[in-house]
């Protein structure tokens, strides 16, 4: 299932992954200055929004579920920790 695109929709129903997504985003941002990458380049946005959009993300394997998604290797090995700490 795809999350919804409207952050609208989000904040207005779903305020705690709204959150969660913008903490995300937030550490997707400092990854992409860090490494100067784009952030979609880092990951799709879609792959991120699904992740926040998921029933208790906290206890997910955020590597499984980055790779479940199609993400690539090395994207999962970059981000994979630093979006598991966030969600926790």
């Amino acid at each position: 299932m795809n999350a919804p695109k409207s952050m609208k929709f989000w904040k207005q129903h779903h305020p705690e992954r709204y959150a969660m997504l913008q903490r995300c985003k937030t550490v997707l941002n400092q990854i992409s200055e860090d490494t100067r990458t784009p952030v979609d380049v880092l990951i799709k946005p879609q792959i991120v929004r699904n992740l926040c959009w998921t029933d208790d993300p906290a206890s997910r394997d955020v590597a499984q579920f980055l790779e479940e998604q199609g993400a690539r290797a090395w994207q999962i090995q970059l981000l994979s920790e630093s979006l598991t700490r966030v969600i926790m």
